[in-house]
């Protein structure tokens, strides 16, 4: 019977899932294919998104889109909720 073994390299790890932190920041985009969530394109991403949605929430929802798009929209912003758990408290960047 074969067994399972999982791998593990010490220097590398998952980012999001496994931080030592308090607050779960699993959620949102990464930027550019770097792996590095940044607090400042995400939010103007997710703007230009829902403007799209305002603009053409008809044409999105006869093409069966309009829920992908406010799932999208959610995903990024439930993020932004959960990068700022106090008030004076907001992590910007995520690697």
């Amino acid at each position: 019977m074969a067994r399972k073994t999982r791998l593990k390299c010490s220097m590398r790890r998952s980012n999001v899932l496994e931080l030592n932190l308090l607050t779960y920041l699993v959620g949102g985009y990464y930027d550019t294919g770097d792996n590095v969530k940044f607090g400042s394109p995400m939010p103007f991403t997710i703007t230009m998104v829902s403007w799209g949605i305002v603009e053409h929430g008809k044409q999105l929802a006869e093409s069966g889109e309009h829920g992908h798009a406010m799932e999208a929209v959610k995903w990024g912003t439930d993020h932004l909720i959960k990068a700022h758990p106090e008030p004076s408290v907001l992590y910007g960047e995520v690697t």
